[in-house]
């Protein structure tokens, strides 16, 4: 197999490129008026076959030795260079009008009556064009000796390749110039001429007035569509034009030309401007073998075949990453490049005009006229256009939509496959029947855009999901397994757009109905995994657990201890452990599932990823930022690589390696991953969606961490609106963040004032039943009143909160310590220096025998030693800060 001939390395003046040059070489009498022109690569694969046309130009050619210093109202400069048809010069037009031209003149070889009526033939039809992207005819005429010239626009620009190579256009902008390109060609169709040799290096790009304008240049081998002359001319043998760049017809029989094969030629232009090398394809000579539709590969597949250092540089001219890069490609452009290039005329484009339509449908987000008309390719595409802000709500629903009709009518295949080779699965009655179904389903969801229900909103990927779920309890009752199906997919969708209440409905209905047609099956144990989940987020901790546990149980009943269904379980319940404050449990169950997952699917796989998240967060509550901080950084890398950098699933890895660098103190870096997560945040997602909650609250922490206090107050103030807007009443990040807010204020000297989100996180806490926000709530208002001077304030709090730790985690737990610490120091602000030291050496005894982190020995040692000092016992306290340094 051989790749397709292409322009490798293009020298820097681009007047070179104008005319093509396949044998000979320039002229150099003219001395320095004329300089010797190399060849590109991709002109040695123009080629001129024919009896009536010559292999090499310039053998016997006479006009050489013609030599002029001017034609017509032309003075030559320099010779630019020789194509299959003539020789051009860089020229100046003299007299009233002054201007650089490009001056073609037919060779002495071809001076007979079918290549003059070629010229005459091509000078009528490039007299007819007149458009900005088409290079312009000033004049045609005769020289002395009577061999036809054509006086054309000059171009000063680069060809097409290298000015997006240089200016690393990216796959959008690209797109954009090439439509430019096809209103040139399809300009030039509807003027009754074919261009014939459409390739990069007959496109041009310069810059004019700040706008990027695109030229096609030579039509040096043009047939007028209407005109017998040029007809007749190529009936006797004549093939023209570059091979690599000819459609298959063009290639087999001149007769057989017509627009579409102006189309295949840009089909190829547009391949290799958006993956930056053409097909696969092998040749003879300089001629591709004929392919059948379907053997092509598309450009994803193109360039995910390339070795890494190729596909990393191809893919950084676009700004992208190389899994970005293919997965931008994947899917709509594959369609529309293979449609365009398709060996089969009649499954082409019709003309240039619907390439260039199809392409602006894509980039509007509108279905594309190359893909075939599914009904979840069109729901995803009019879901996208109509987004508030819900692209990951988008994004979701088409993969688990599209995930529920291809599992749910037997159609699971790969879309590569089915793209490439474009077969239509052949499916049986009840399968049809299954399909309908749901296709009359989701046909629901696209009458919101009727006309009849016209309304000055967008919608959102909620309101098309609240009303299909309202409509579900009436739908599919013959079709429970399909109606399952559905069911969990909405859920899925809600719990990804952070709307748990909504969620818990759809998923208890989906185990329900599973549960009745299935019993234990893996289906009910993923159902039941969601359920947990939802009920995790929603702070039913008991609730969730009952369902891990069930989960777990049936999973490996069904598929063994080691399977992806027993390590989500176990995530489930580490998480739970974690938020009821049992975090040496919840790692112990971390690492378990994490080594499970590790040894069933890889180390750099995105289920493993996942496992490293949480087991991260777990670490975090224990002090072990470093490690957190790793495997955030693992799962941030993975993230990138398999779903791009700036995708949905980035966005949760930016924020929390952000908030480990925070922790660590290493504010730049920090503030640099932060900042990303809420750009990407804020651009993509819902207001209220959880990824942009915790990108706010953690640059309220940055802003705290930096006494920035004001700012944090605001930063945390917008959190809990987004909190408000997706969690119920009371949720703990709710209480959380209440009390973050308040110590902002506190730290402002308004003691008055932050007492008001205290006192509001303890009544929710109260009204929860939680019992870590509840002991949170209490330590805040102890604070505030050992701040006030209102000890009794700060006592009581205190013992409130040290009684429910006890209940809690028992008497000898890292809690108690921490509560053991605070007393002190109101003991010591009391005077009571005593009690203080009493109660700071038994602090100090839970802190070591729990294994505290450095920073908070460190910060329980400087409060003792301030009390040493106190007591003038300065070496003491010297002493004691020297075995616990500030890390």
């Amino acid at each position: 197999m051989a790749d397709a001939p292409r322009n490798r390395k293009e020298s820097s003046p681009q007047k070179e490129n104008l005319f093509e040059m396949p044998t000979g070489k320039a002229s150099d009498k003219r001395g320095d008026k004329v300089r010797k022109t190399p060849l590109l690569d991709e002109d040695r694969n123009h080629h001129v076959f024919g009896d009536d046309v010559p292999t090499k130009v310039g053998s016997g050619s006479t006009e050489n030795d013609l030599d002029p210093e001017t034609i017509g109202s032309y003075r030559i400069v320099e010779e630019l260079g020789r194509g299959g048809m003539g020789t051009v010069y860089l020229a100046e037009q003299t007299g009233t009008v002054t201007r650089k031209v490009a001056l073609k003149v037919v060779h002495a070889s071809l001076h007979h009556s079918t290549a003059l009526a070629r010229f005459a033939a091509e000078r009528q039809a490039m007299a007819r064009l007149s458009h900005p992207h088409v290079a312009q005819l000033f004049e045609a005429g005769t020289t002395a000796q009577g061999f036809p010239f054509f006086a054309m626009e000059y171009i000063e620009g680069e060809t097409l390749a290298r000015y997006c190579e240089r200016r690393k256009l990216s796959v959008t902008d690209r797109l954009r110039l090439f439509t430019n390109i096809c209103e040139g060609v399809q300009h030039a169709h509807q003027k009754g001429v074919l261009h014939r040799d459409l390739k990069p290096s007959n496109i041009m790009v310069v810059e004019h007035e700040g706008q990027v304008v695109p030229k096609i240049i030579d039509f040096g081998i043009a047939k007028a569509i209407d005109h017998p002359l040029v007809d007749h001319t190529l009936t006797r043998g004549g093939i023209l034009g570059t091979p690599a760049y000819m459609s298959p017809e063009a290639l087999q029989s001149p007769e057989l030309v017509d627009t579409r094969s102006d189309v295949y030629s840009l089909g190829l232009v547009l391949y290799e401007l958006l993956a930056g090398i053409g097909p696969k394809r092998e040749f003879v000579g300089p001629i591709p073998k004929p392919m059948h539709s379907g053997e092509i590969k598309g450009p994803s597949t193109r360039v995910s075949d390339l070795e890494n250092a190729s596909l990393e540089k191809i893919a950084g001219e676009r700004g992208l990453s190389p899994s970005a890069f293919v997965n931008t490609l994947k899917g709509d452009l594959d369609w529309i490049t293979l449609t365009a290039i398709d060996p089969d005329p009649d499954r082409r484009y019709g003309s240039a005009a619907e390439l260039a339509a199809d392409i602006e449908r894509y980039l509007s987000h509108y279905p594309i006229q190359a893909r075939p008309p599914r009904l979840t390719y069109q729901l995803a595409k009019y879901l996208y256009r109509y987004r508030v802000g819900v692209v990951a709500g988008t994004v979701a629903l088409l993969a688990l939509i599209a995930g529920v009709i291809g599992t749910s009518a037997g159609m699971i295949k790969a879309q590569r496959a089915e793209l490439e080779a474009r077969l239509q699965a052949r499916r049986a009655n009840s399968e049809a029947e299954a399909a309908t179904q749901i296709s009359d389903f989701l046909t629901e969801l696209f009458t919101l855009s009727d006309p009849s229900e016209a309304r000055t909103e967008e919608l959102t990927v909620r309101e098309l999901l609240d009303r299909s779920a309202a409509n579900m309890a009436t739908k599919l009752g013959d079709q429970p397994v399909i109606k399952a199906r559905l069911l969990q997919a909405m859920g899925e969708v809600y719990s990804n757009l952070s709307l748990y209440k909504e969620a818990e409905g759809q998923f208890e209905q989906a185990v329900a109905l599973r549960e009745a047609e299935f019993g234990e099956h893996p289906d009910l144990a993923a159902s039941l995994i969601w359920l947990g989940s939802t009920n995790n987020s929603l702070n039913r901790l008991d609730k969730a657990q009952s369902l891990f546990e069930r989960s777990m149980a049936m999973a490996e009943s069904l598929e063994g201890p080691e399977s992806l269904l027993v390590v989500n379980s176990l995530v489930g319940l580490a998480s739970i452990a974690v938020n009821r404050g049992q975090y040496r449990e919840g790692e112990k169950i971390h690492r378990k599932a994490l080594s499970i997952c590790e040894r069933a699917v890889g180390d750099d796989h995105w289920e493993t990823a996942t496992v490293m998240r949480s087991l991260a967060l777990n670490l975090e509550v224990l002090g072990r930022t470093e490690e957190a901080l790793a495997y955030r950084k693992k799962y941030l890398l993975i993230v990138e690589k398999s779903k791009g950098k700036d995708s949905y699933h980035s966005i949760r890895g930016h924020y929390t390696v952000g908030y480990s660098l925070l922790r660590l103190n290493r504010l730049e870096e920090a503030e640099q991953y932060l900042q990303k997560a809420l750009r990407l945040a804020e651009t993509q997602l819902e207001p209220g969606h959880g990824y942009i909650l915790r990108a706010l609250w953690n640059f309220g922490d940055l802003r705290y961490v930096q006494k920035r206090y004001r700012e944090a107050e605001e930063f945390y103030g917008q959190a809990l609106r987004s909190v408000e807007i997706s969690l119920p009443r009371g949720h703990p990040e709710q209480i959380v963040l209440l009390g973050r807010q308040g110590h902002a204020i506190l730290n402002q000297g308004r003691i008055k004032d932050a007492e008001k989100p205290f006192e509001t996180a303890l009544q929710l806490a109260k009204e929860a039943d939680d019992t870590l926000t509840l002991v949170w709530s209490h330590y805040d208002l102890s604070a505030t009143g050992r701040m006030k001077g209102d000890f009794d304030q700060a006592e009581t709090h205190l013992a409130k909160a040290r009684e429910l730790w006890i209940a809690q985690v028992g008497p000898e737990a890292l809690e108690i310590g921490f509560a053991d610490f605070y007393l002190a120091n109101i003991r010591r602000d009391q005077g009571r220096y005593r009690e203080a030291e009493a109660l700071y050496l038994q602090s100090f005894a839970l802190y070591e025998k729990n294994k505290a982190n450095p920073d908070d020995l460190a910060e329980l040692a400087g409060e003792y030693a301030d009390l040493l000092r106190m007591m003038d016992r300065d070496e003491e306290a010297e002493s004691l800060l020297a075995r616990y340094p500030n890390p």
